[in-house]
């Protein structure tokens, strides 16, 4: 295997397209998911399919979405720089926790304001995704955070 191969099947070159669409870890990760949709229109680079996502989604599956593309990163850092395996059900499962997570945060948030947010609308124009990686080489560490701002 080169080291261009990708890390986790070594089937073919490691690029953004095949970590997050054509790698059969990451196709079984957005299956688990029931994000198989996501498939539907994948034959674009990698730009233009996140765009293809963020207009055919919802904004609780533009959430799911976002978990999963940086949990799926997250695992590939950990297993490059930690030597940390994770499998797809692994990584289904840390995405479904962190949904569940939020989704209670959110509940405590929502029950705090009811009364002032009922009547409005949520209208969505633009929505930005800012992602970074780093790695901490004295502690043999790595890092990486996702925000998405609607």
């Amino acid at each position: 295997m080169t080291e261009d191969r990708c890390l986790k099947c070594g089937q073919e070159a490691e690029d953004s397209n095949h970590v997050f669409q054509r790698c059969p870890i990451a196709k079984e990760v957005w299956s688990q998911l029931n994000f198989s949709w996501v498939f539907n229109n994948n034959n674009f680079d990698l730009w233009s399919w996140l765009t293809w996502v963020f207009s055919e989604g919802t904004n609780e599956q533009y959430r799911g979405f976002c978990y999963g593309l940086w949990i799926i990163w997250t695992s590939r850092n950990k297993f490059l720089y930690e030597s940390k395996i994770s499998t797809s059900w692994d990584i289904s499962k840390q995405i479904k926790s962190y949904i569940l997570e939020l989704e209670g945060i959110r509940e405590r948030e929502l029950t705090l304001v009811t009364s002032t947010k009922s009547s409005q609308r949520l209208q969505r124009e633009n929505t930005t995704i800012f992602f970074d990686a780093a790695f901490d080489s004295k502690h043999n560490r790595s890092a990486s955070g996702l925000v998405v701002k609607e």
